[in-house]
């Protein structure tokens, strides 16, 4: 992992990724919600979804809201 972020392989490579992307975070999520902002704005079409009082595993804690968002992703495209 270390290797890859000093080389940048996530920098150079999502912005040629061609296919919508979802990223889904809790917004009690003990990673900052900028981890999934930054990298979403990545790529082109890159989507946020933040789930109210959620932490880091949304479909275990809040049931249906991943299935949620990709229905919301899946009716866009």
């Amino acid at each position: 992992m270390k290797e890859h972020f000093e080389r940048g392989t996530l920098v150079d490579g999502l912005p040629s990724v061609r296919l919508p992307a979802l990223f889904v975070h809790g917004d009690a999520d003990p990673l900052p919600v900028r981890c999934s902002t930054e990298t979403a704005a990545l790529i082109p079409d890159a989507t946020v979804e933040l789930v109210p009082a959620c932490g880091h595993f949304p479909w275990l804690e809040r049931p249906g809201a991943v299935a949620d968002a990709v229905g919301r992703l899946l009716a866009r495209i």
